[in-house]
Formats: structure tokens, sequence, C-alpha cells
């Protein structure tokens, strides 16, 4: 899983943000923690926007590229926000590379 692509959404929406995900727990050691104490807020629908330059691939911790390999397909991080938000969402922007790689 990548932890950085739901710490916003996870804190925005009230979620528990266990300080031991890797992303949490940067968060909490560069002096953020106040960012895990944040009023709920709510959403209405969920936009996403997809740009496979943007899917970082991580070799090592604090070593990583926006150039994966492989990046996702656009299909499965759709199914992956639907699995973890069970939210109604509208597509707002995708690259044609990732027209070409939806599913």
């Amino acid at each position: 899983m990548n932890d950085r692509r739901f710490f916003l959404t996870d804190a925005f929406l009230g979620r528990e943000l266990r300080r031991d995900r890797p992303f949490v727990a940067e968060v909490v050691r560069h002096g953020a923690a106040d960012l895990l104490e944040l009023e709920p807020g709510r959403i209405d629908v969920l936009g996403l926007d997809y740009y496979a330059h943007n899917q970082w691939h991580w070799t090592a911790p604090a070593r990583g590229t926006t150039v994966p390999p492989e990046p996702p397909a656009f299909a499965d991080l759709i199914e992956e926000y639907w699995e973890r938000y069970r939210l109604p969402m509208i597509i707002e922007r995708q690259t044609c590379a990732a027209a070409r790689r939806t599913v």
C-alpha cells in the first residue's frame, strides 16, 4: 500500500492514523503530529486525478522516483479508493498514458 496516497484523506475523514504506519511515523518525526488531530470532515464525492508519472516507486526508505517501472492501472487505483472509502467518485482528469492502462 502507498501509505502517502491515503494519509490526508484518512486524516480529513477522522480515520485512525496509527503511528506505526510508515508515512504517519514520518509526519510525526518531522513535527507535524497536530495533523493527526484534525477535526473530522465529510466528503460527498471523492475526486480522483491520475498521472502515471506521479505514481511514486520506492526503492528504499526515502529513495524513490516518479517513474515506476510499471505504473499501476487507473482501474486498480479506483478500486483501491473504493475499497477503502466506499464513497461516490468522480474522475476529474487523467493523462493519455492512463487511458491506455485503465484495465
